[in-house]
């Protein structure tokens, strides 16, 4: 497949995802999102962050939970998704919007495994239309958990 191919493939699967994800945690089939931001904020590794918190957090099977994280990496706030008991193959992602959550970005889609039970964490915003929220999909799964939105 062709690189434009293999674009319009992601894009197609992204926009999915979001249909998929909102389908399952409201049993309602949204729109895709129209207008999105156009790219998703700085990313760095939590893995040293201070003055953690966090956010939001949302049950999931298996006593799984998937939560909303904050903290301050070089003296600016992130936040990044993370699972507790979370098992190899599952995967997080934060959704990222410009909007107040009327529409979205999926940020750092990843796959946990060998024992790292997080995602990259997202630069923050002091604007109050700037929200995020935490997903997650159980490996194997096809239903996917998602937290409230933190503005």
């Amino acid at each position: 497949m062709n690189v434009a191919g293999t674009a319009l493939k992601t894009a197609v699967l992204s926009a999915a995802m979001v249909v998929m994800a909102a389908t399952a945690t409201t049993g309602t089939a949204l729109a895709t999102p129209t207008a999105r931001p156009s790219s998703c904020p700085t990313m760095r590794n939590p893995v040293n962050a201070t003055n953690t918190a966090t956010r939001k957090q949302k049950a999931m099977p298996n006593s799984q939970t998937l939560e909303l994280r904050s903290g301050t990496i070089s003296g600016l706030e992130y936040v990044w998704a993370r699972i507790l008991n979370s098992k190899d193959g599952d995967a997080v992602w934060v959704d990222y919007s410009i909007d107040g959550g009327a529409n979205w970005r999926q940020c750092d889609l990843r796959t946990l495994g060998g024992g790292v039970n997080y995602g990259y964490g997202l630069l923050t915003s002091s604007s109050s239309s700037v929200c995020m929220r935490a997903g997650a999909r159980p490996k194997g799964s096809t239903v996917s958990y998602l937290t409230g939105w933190w503005c």
